[in-house]
C-alpha cells in the first residue's frame, strides 16, 4: 500500500482522506473483480508532457487486480500505462460528468475482445469524484451465464454503483478491509430482513458442513443458524451483523460453530 499511496501523493493533489479511502478501495476491489469476473484498473488523472498529447490531460494506471474467477484482460500488467485522446474517453466521461460509462462494442487487445467499463471513484461521504476505476472484462469465453454467474454480475454492479456514490468502500472506523471469505467460498444474497433468496453451491456446502439438511433459500439466516450453531448466541450475532449491514454499518465477520464445523460469515451491505 505504501507505493501506491507515495504515487498518489507525488502525482495527485488528493487529500490524506482521499488518499486513505482509494488504499480501502484497492484493500476490498479482489472481491469486486472476482464477482465481475473483470481485470480492475485503477486510473489517476494526470497532465502528459508535451510531445505525447499536446497539453491534453491522459490517466495513470496505478494499480491492477486480476480475477480468480475467470481469465484476465492482460497479459503484460497495465500499472504505469497512460492512456490519452480518444482512448481515454470512457475514463474522461466518467471523470468529468461522474457516472458510469459503458462501451457498446467490445474493444480488442491484440487478439482478445475486452468489454470496457469505466467507474467514477466519488471520494468519501459522496465527495468529488476523484479517479475512475477501469473494469475490463475478458470476452474470448463468453457463454450464456448462468444462475450463480448471474448473481455475481448483479453483485458487482451494485457494488460499482456504490463505488460511483462514494458508499463502498465505507469509512475505515470499524471496517475489516479484505478480512473473511472470498467469493469462491460461498455467496447468499439476502432481503433486508435477512431471508435467503440465493446461496452458491459453495455456500450450500458451507450449511450442511454445520449441519443444515434441508433448503437454506426463502429461510431467515438467524433462524437457520440457530437450529445447528452450538453456541445459541452465535446465530443471534450473525442475525445482528447482517442487520447492522442493512442499516448502514461497515462489513463485519463471525464464526459460527455446528456439526463440528466452524464457519466465517462476512456481512457486505449492497446499497446502490
Amino acid at each position: 500500500m505504501s507505493a501506491l499511496s507515495d504515487v498518489l501523493q507525488s502525482r495527485t493533489s488528493l487529500s490524506e482522506k482521499q488518499v486513505q479511502h482509494l488504499q480501502r478501495l484497492v484493500g476490498e476491489w479482489q472481491l469486486l473483480s472476482d464477482l465481475a469476473f473483470a481485470d480492475l484498473l485503477l486510473w489517476i488523472p494526470v497532465a502528459l508532457p508535451d510531445g505525447e498529447a499536446g497539453s491534453v490531460p491522459g490517466f495513470l494506471c496505478v494499480a491492477q487486480c486480476r480475477p480468480t474467477t475467470g481469465p484476465t484482460a492482460y497479459v503484460h500488467d497495465q500499472v504505469g500505462a497512460h492512456i490519452y485522446g480518444e482512448r481515454a474517453l470512457p475514463l474522461r466521461t466518467a471523470f468529468t460528468e461522474g457516472r458510469l460509462f459503458r462501451e457498446v462494442e467490445p474493444d480488442w487487445e491484440g487478439d482478445l475482445p475486452i468489454r470496457r467499463e469505466a467507474i467514477p471513484i466519488r471520494g468519501p461521504e459522496g465527495g468529488q469524484v476523484i479517479a475512475v476505476l477501469g473494469k475490463d472484462a475478458n470476452l474470448a469465453s463468453v457463454r450464456t451465464p448462468s444462475q450463480l454467474e448471474l448473481v455475481y454480475l448483479q453483485t458487482a454492479a451494485d457494488l460499482a454503483a456504490m463505488i460511483a456514490d462514494g458508499t463502498f468502500p465505507g469509512p475505515e472506523e470499524g471496517a475489516e478491509e479484505g478480512a473473511g471469505p472470498r467469493v469462491g467460498d460461498g455467496v447468499m444474497r439476502m432481503e433486508q430482513d435477512g431471508t435467503i433468496i440465493y446461496a452458491s453451491p459453495n455456500a450450500l456446502s458451507a450449511f450442511t458442513r454445520l449441519g443444515v439438511t434441508g433448503t437454506v433459500l426463502s429461510e431467515p439466516i438467524d433462524m437457520l443458524t440457530s437450529a445447528i450453531a452450538d453456541d445459541p448466541f452465535d446465530a443471534s450475532d450473525l442475525a445482528d451483523a447482517v442487520a447492522d449491514a442493512i442499516d448502514g454499518g461497515q462489513p463485519s465477520s463471525m464464526e459460527v460453530e455446528g456439526g463440528g464445523a466452524t464457519v466465517l460469515f462476512r456481512a457486505i451491505p449492497l446499497r446502490p
